[in-house]
């Protein structure tokens, strides 16, 4: 609906860079290891009628494949980690925070936030809190990223 009320080029191609982050933004938070990718397009996108075209599918397969292949995406997507992807961190009085990828390994906790926007200063902060809140109930080495997934780059935040 909005790309038809768009009235400028520019603005139905930022309105199919948002689209198409959402909708790689649901490919990854079913994802566990970087093989799982195909599996995870496929029932993300394609069953449930999300994308239309084969280009399409392969266009958001191919992001998808780079961003998995930088280091230290790929250290993520391992599988070494118990897994908490879209989950809900509760704190004061029935409030509650979900960063898009949380993962475990002993006392340590790594939060991971993707974006597919121009970064600013409301993202970090963002991490700061989910960070913050990690270490509230008792993970004790707490790591945080922004993960800039079209410019396929990965910033430490820290607090």
């Amino acid at each position: 609906m909005e790309r038809f009320l768009a009235t400028t080029e520019e603005e139905k191609t930022q309105l199919g860079y948002i689209a198409e982050g959402e909708l790689m933004h649901l490919v990854l938070s079913d994802i566990e290891r970087a093989e799982d990718l195909d599996k995870a397009l496929n029932k993300t996108l394609t069953l449930r009628g999300l994308i239309s075209s084969i280009k399409e599918h392969d266009k958001i397969k191919k992001l998808l494949e780079r961003a998995l292949a930088n280091p230290k995406a790929a250290e993520w997507f391992n599988g070494t980690y118990r897994l908490y992807n879209e989950r809900a961190i509760l704190y004061s009085e029935g409030e509650s925070r979900r960063p898009d990828r949380v993962m475990i390994n002993g006392n340590t906790a790594i939060v991971v936030d993707y974006k597919f926007a121009r970064p600013v200063e409301k993202h970090k902060e963002q991490v700061q809190l989910y960070m913050k809140l990690l270490r509230e109930i008792g993970y004790r080495n707490v790591k945080g990223y922004l993960w800039y997934v079209y410019k396929n780059e990965i910033l430490d935040v820290l607090i």
